[in-house]
């Protein structure tokens, strides 16, 4: 397995960073659903909350911010696991257009010697004043770091 491993590549990095990169096979749906069922069955965890399942999920299974990612909000996913689920709070609505957050990427592309995602994360907390968007918001508009590193390289600059 690990020789497996190790013969797959990441475009997204750079020439200096370990030549493989672990691929991480997802959680199957039926396991997270099952996990989501599980929490929201002990006591006190229904309605689910992301902090009530947060604090009493398996080590192994994934956080909230991941599920919302995956699911688009933590009502969809406890939707389609046939959890109740407390209300949405309020509503995200990013002010980044992806033409915007795209030329972030572009700059540090050119402005950095790495491509990773930890190394945009504090490139970003940098340019913080600059108005630089977080790392999360880019990663979870595009669907991950490499797929907007990728888009980045492949569109045009304005």
């Amino acid at each position: 397995m690990k020789a497996e491993v190790e013969e797959r590549r990441d475009s997204a990095r750079d020439e200096n960073a370990p030549a493989y990169t672990p691929v991480m096979t997802p959680m199957p749906d039926a396991r997270v659903f099952a996990e989501l069922a599980r929490v929201a069955a002990l006591p006190g965890g229904s309605p689910l909350s992301t902090g009530f399942y947060d604090a009493h999920r398996g080590e192994s299974s994934l956080g909230t911010a991941r599920l919302i990612q995956r699911w688009g909000s933590w009502q969809e996913v406890c939707s389609a696991a046939g959890v109740t689920c407390h209300a949405a709070v309020r509503t995200y609505s990013s002010t980044w257009s992806e033409e915007e957050l795209l030329g972030w990427v572009r700059r540090f592309l050119a402005e950095s010697s790495g491509t990773s995602y930890a190394a945009f994360t504090a490139w970003a907390r940098e340019h913080k004043s600059d108005g630089a968007p977080s790392a999360q918001t880019v990663r979870n508009r595009f669907g991950g770091w490499a797929d907007a590193v990728k888009k980045a390289r492949a569109a045009p600059e304005s």
